[in-house]
């Protein structure tokens, strides 16, 4: 499964997206209970602002989830699955197109990995990944990690992440993005796929939006062998408000405002997108 949350501008997932996580089963439909960082203001969603509040929630996660997809897939190389760390026997990895990455304080199940400069499959890498690995899993945290690509951006204050081939399970007690030149900061956020089902939960703030807004999913996203969503549920919850998005099995998508219909739309591309409100 290449996306999280369809196609909404999500190239590899996602999470979102969930970004992407700790302690989330990705066969279950926990409802969240977030909690907005203290202090913060928080989003109240009404029928003025419920289209921004939509594209930052579904197609603002969608490319989040995307840059996570990129950080996931720089490091395959050091799971047994390609090379087991245990392998290793230089101090120093050259990167494809330029930088490096020196290994720290290895152990039979793990190192700690510092990219400098680091350009791998268009993005470029810096910061430290402590990764530990198990068999054909592995762990990972990451510590003042920042991955860009020609466009975007994401940068892991600190996160951490339960890696199994294609799937992960990746939680984000803080981090922030850059989409377009547009800020996303994200607290406790997690974004977990498996299989071809993805759930995402956590705090969201977006520059177009200004307050923090709760994410989660009701019912796990689903998906087909060509990565169409079939299934699933998202909740987004303001300040006593909330948004329910549903996901039909004939691809359409239903949106409750505070418990009453807003809008029927034909599929997930007809949703708001996130180029269209934020930028």
């Amino acid at each position: 499964m290449k996306r999280v949350l369809g196609k909404v501008g999500l190239q590899a997932v996602v999470v979102l997206s969930s970004i992407l996580l700790s302690g989330c089963n990705s066969s279950s439909s926990n409802v969240a209970q977030n909690t907005n960082p203290i202090g913060e203001e928080r989003a109240t969603i009404t029928s003025d602002n419920v289209d921004v509040i939509l594209a930052t929630s579904v197609s603002g996660i969608d490319k989040l989830a995307s840059l996570v997809d990129g950080v996931v897939e720089q490091l395959p190389t050091f799971s047994s699955k390609n090379r087991s760390i245990t392998d290793i026997d230089i101090t120093t990895k050259d990167c494809e197109n330029g930088g490096d990455i020196s290994v720290d304080k290895l152990t039979t199940s793990g190192a700690t990995l510092n990219f400098t400069e680091c350009r791998e499959k268009g993005y470029l890498l810096n910061g430290i990944v402590v990764v530990d690995s198990d068999g054909d899993s592995y762990d990972a945290t990451f510590k003042n990690f920042n991955a860009a690509n020609s466009v975007d951006d994401i940068t892991l204050t600190d996160a951490t992440a339960h890696i199994v081939g294609e799937d992960y399970n990746f939680f984000i007690a803080t981090g922030n993005a850059t989409v377009k030149g547009n800020p996303i900061e994200v607290q406790n956020f997690t974004i977990d796929k498996k299989d071809r089902k993805a759930n995402t939960n956590g705090s969201l703030k977006s520059g177009c939006v200004g307050a923090w807004i709760d994410i989660a999913t009701t019912e796990s996203l689903q998906y087909d062998e060509s990565d169409n969503l079939t299934d699933g549920q998202l909740l987004v919850t303001g300040n006593s408000s909330d948004i329910s998005v549903s996901i039909n099995q004939d691809g359409s998508v239903t949106v409750l405002l505070n418990g009453s219909l807003y809008k029927e739309y034909d599929s997930v591309d007809s949703l708001p997108q996130y180029s269209e409100y934020c930028f």
